[in-house]
């Protein structure tokens, strides 16, 4: 079998992308809590046993970096890599999400915490590591917000100052998410994919279209990316099961995924941002 068949069934069970656009722009997230129906916790945790055991395979102890993306804007990037990352401490590790979406950060809205200091702020110099980061945000989980938007996030996200960051933090943490941002529309998720142990790739459903997945799977392919895994958000019948490099995800519409990414992309990826919404008291 060829290396990109599994990508190429994947590609052909999305279908027509059926584009939908809320016009208010704002964005609404379920975060899984103790109140989330007790099959969307399911899917997550059979999420987070197949990432273990894709990354077990890395001749690397200690902490395991991954960042998250997608093809377009809109497919469910943030919610997923927050899901994860709040199922993963649930086992007890030492997780941090780190914001790295330099350009429409959203995580610090899904948490209700600030983004005004954070990870360009410490690429910037302007404060340590130790003061962005937010500690147990949620339980066993820390939170490194965007911090203020830089003209030059690529250039950020790959620069020595980040691999120094990271090799900083490694120590004191068993796994890093990074939210990053589309890979068809800006280059971040590429630049820094050379400082992760792998990247997953979120799609969605009658959503994500033929032709900006094939180009955001080569994209991480030229930049020698391990591409983990594929995370299937609206699938429409959850006796389909899509694999890539191990991965098999079997999420349909009985798992309540129509809850999640609403996204109101009416807008450029470097236009500004809408009035901010935050989805939970602090």
């Amino acid at each position: 079998m060829k290396k990109y068949d599994n990508v190429r069934k994947l590609i052909a069970a999305l279908h027509k992308p059926k584009r939908v656009r809320h016009h208010d722009g704002q964005a609404v997230a379920t975060i899984v809590n103790d109140k989330t129906p007790f099959i969307i916790r399911e899917g997550y945790k059979t999420a987070r046993t197949n990432i273990i055991f894709s990354v077990s395979g890395i001749n690397k102890s200690g902490c395991k970096i991954i960042a998250v993306t997608s093809a377009n804007p809109g497919e469910g990037k943030t919610t997923s890599t927050l899901n994860l990352a709040i199922t993963f401490a649930q086992t007890g590790g030492r997780v941090l999400a780190i914001d790295g979406d330099l350009r429409k950060p959203r995580l610090h809205r899904y948490l209700g915490l600030k983004k005004d200091v954070g990870l360009s702020s410490v690429l910037s110099q302007q404060v340590t590591i130790d003061k962005a980061i937010i500690k147990n945000a949620r339980p066993g989980l820390d939170i490194l917000p965007s911090g203020e938007l830089p003209p030059n996030p690529a250039e950020l996200l790959s620069s020595d100052a980040m691999m120094n960051i990271l090799e900083q933090i490694s120590g004191d943490y068993d796994y890093i998410f990074f939210d990053t941002p589309p890979v068809t529309v800006v280059t971040d998720a590429v630049a820094l994919s050379p400082l992760v142990d792998g990247v997953m790739v979120v799609v969605r459903q009658n959503y994500t279209d033929h032709e900006s997945l094939a180009t955001a799977v080569n994209l991480l392919n030229i930049a020698k990316a391990k591409v983990l895994g594929f995370f299937v958000n609206d699938a429409v019948s959850a006796r389909t099961g899509y694999g890539y490099n191990g991965y098999r995800y079997k999420y349909g519409r009985r798992y309540g995924y129509k809850y999640g990414y609403k996204y109101g992309y009416g807008y450029g990826y470097s236009d500004p941002m809408p009035k901010e919404a935050s989805t939970e008291k602090k």
